[in-house]
């Protein structure tokens, strides 16, 4: 787990708040989990013998890396446009070399990650606009040109099972994602709250000790000093 806490942290440092270490580690847990899935889909295509595409998809999994060193300058904005536009640029291509897939449903998981990871609204929108543009512009360019290679039953349907199911794990661990870094989030808050009303009360009582020592000190004070009138008395007296 601390490799995994290596992951999630870089270019995340103490100074920043507790909701850009959320976006942060969110954007960088997208990361890993698109370039492993890139290099995982390298088995899968040599299985199903789709060797032309092979280079294509090991150049999505070395560009998604660049990802990560864009998280290290603390550009998680752009690591996370320079992701979704590495991926969906690989979607649209493999879509177009191979039809009938379903590759273009990864953009679905693609249009959903922004929410989570950027909390800038004009980022986010031009994400989802970008997504959906992708996706009707594979199906148009799909149905309009020819497709570079064939995959014949019944790698077809396994290609597109494999698709589905990675569409559908990607979803899944976006949310679980999602739901540990907020639960992170709100333990923070919690923790800091907490630490604040401690240090309230710690003040409260110093700020009551002195007031005490004050008022011990007044009483004192008062008992040691002539009142008023035995001052009156001896100056009425001396002026005799």
């Amino acid at each position: 787990m601390k490799i995994w806490g290596k992951i999630s942290n870089v270019g995340v440092s103490e100074d920043m708040s507790d909701a850009e270490i959320r976006a942060g580690q969110l954007i960088n847990q997208a990361n890993f989990f698109c370039a492993l899935f890139s290099f995982c889909f390298v088995p899968c295509l040599l299985f199903l013998g789709l060797t032309y595409y092979i280079p294509f998809q090991l150049a999505t999994g070395l560009l998604t890396l660049f990802s990560f060193y864009l998280s290290y300058l603390k550009k998680f904005n752009a690591s996370t446009l320079f992701l979704i536009f590495v991926l969906t640029l690989n979607l649209i291509y493999f879509s177009l070399c191979y039809h009938n897939t379903g590759i273009e449903f990864f953009l679905i998981p693609l249009a959903a990650m922004p929410f989570a990871t950027s909390k800038k609204s004009n980022i986010t929108y031009i994400i989802v606009a970008w997504c959906i543009l992708a996706f009707f512009l594979t199906k148009y360019l799909a149905y309009t040109l020819p497709p570079r290679g064939e995959i014949k039953e019944p790698y077809l349907t396994l290609t597109f099972i494999l698709i589905i199911s990675g569409v559908f794990g990607g979803m899944l661990s976006t949310l679980y994602s999602l739901k540990k870094a907020n639960d992170k989030f709100e333990e923070n808050i919690l923790s800091r709250k907490k630490e604040v009303e401690e240090q309230k009360n710690l003040v409260e009582e110093k700020q009551k000790e002195i007031l005490d020592s004050i008022h011990y000190a007044k009483r004192i004070q008062t008992a040691l000093l002539p009142n008023n009138k035995y001052i009156d008395k001896n100056l009425n007296r001396l002026k005799k």
